[in-house]
């Protein structure tokens, strides 16, 4: 199997099968679940791998996008995918491309959530008010 990426990710299963680059050459027995992760693209995906014995299996890892937020909330925490993206505001940064669960975290406990599609090779701008 092989699994490629323009970034470095982490393959894990059961653990870390391969820790994080652009490439990684595995042999796996039977169908597997496993992880692709890239926490600073907010990238963590799980892969179902249905191979059979000898079969060449070739996957990869999702093409990045960008993502800029803008809010009035500048004291809550952007998270995308559970992934902590850091404090308003967030300008063009690069994540894996698909959809995902953008939330703002405030510290009085409220928060805000919206699903976004960050496009392959695009922008997308989040506007939260």
């Amino acid at each position: 199997m092989t699994l490629s990426g323009s970034y470095p990710f982490e393959v894990s299963g059961d653990g870390v099968m391969s820790r994080a680059r652009n490439r990684h050459e595995l042999s796996l027995p039977g169908p597997r679940t496993l992880r692709m992760r890239a926490p600073e693209y907010a990238l963590d995906r799980r892969v179902e791998v249905n191979a059979k014995p000898g079969e060449t299996v070739r996957l990869s890892a999702p093409a990045l996008g960008r993502l800029t937020v803008r809010t009035t909330f500048e004291t809550c925490q952007i998270f995308l995918g559970g992934v902590a993206l850091g404090y308003p505001p967030l300008a063009d940064r690069p994540v894996a491309s698909g959809t995902y669960r953008l939330t703002l975290r405030c510290p009085d406990g409220d928060h805000q959530t919206q699903t976004v599609t960050i496009p392959a090779g695009a922008s997308y701008m989040a506007l939260i008010q």
